[in-house]
């Protein structure tokens, strides 16, 4: 395999790694606390909220210097992130933000792996039809069911930074 597919394994590596431990986080949050959007953010929170807000400011910096990426909305779409982070983080409601991540990186880690089985020569393989069918199906139900709720649900949230569910709306889609 040539160092392009190995560094672009490393970097989906790092990305899968980032949608496993929010997909966990969400999980654990889901079931563990309460729902009021207008409670002040705990250390956990914010600790997912530093750690999100990182890690797109890396694949931003991955994309513009290393992959030099051409597709602009690709940048927009991690400033968006980081900005959202950023607004949820020295407030209240990180639950929002939380919320819009599980939705969005739910489906991360069968993007990634289709892309490395692909790397790998493994496009024609079992692995790889699990993984392009699994990150089909979750994509498609988490961005159009629990999405639009999580939206309605932060834009009628009092005292919500407007950049949450604007940012909702963009990032998602």
């Amino acid at each position: 395999m040539n160092l392009k597919k190995t560094f672009d394994n490393s970097c989906r590596v790092v990305c899968a790694f980032h949608g496993v431990s929010i997909v966990i986080n969400g999980i654990y949050r889901f079931t563990t606390i309460d729902f009021d959007l207008n409670r002040q953010n705990d250390y956990y929170e914010n600790l997912m909220l530093g750690f999100s807000c990182a890690y797109f400011i890396y694949d931003n910096l991955v994309h513009l210097l290393i992959k030099k990426t051409k597709i602009p909305t690709v940048y927009l779409h991690h400033v968006v992130c980081a900005l959202i982070y950023l607004s949820a983080y020295p407030h209240f409601r990180a639950f929002g933000a939380l919320t819009g991540m599980f939705s969005g990186e739910v489906s991360n880690f069968f993007m990634h792996a289709r892309k490395v089985l692909e790397n790998e020569d493994l496009k024609y393989t079992l692995a790889y039809e699990i993984c392009e069918v699994l990150y089909i199906v979750m994509y498609v139900a988490f961005r159009s069911i629990m999405t639009p709720i999580m939206i309605v649900l932060t834009v009628i949230a009092p005292n919500m930074p407007f950049l949450v569910p604007l940012g909702g709306c963009f990032v998602v889609y």
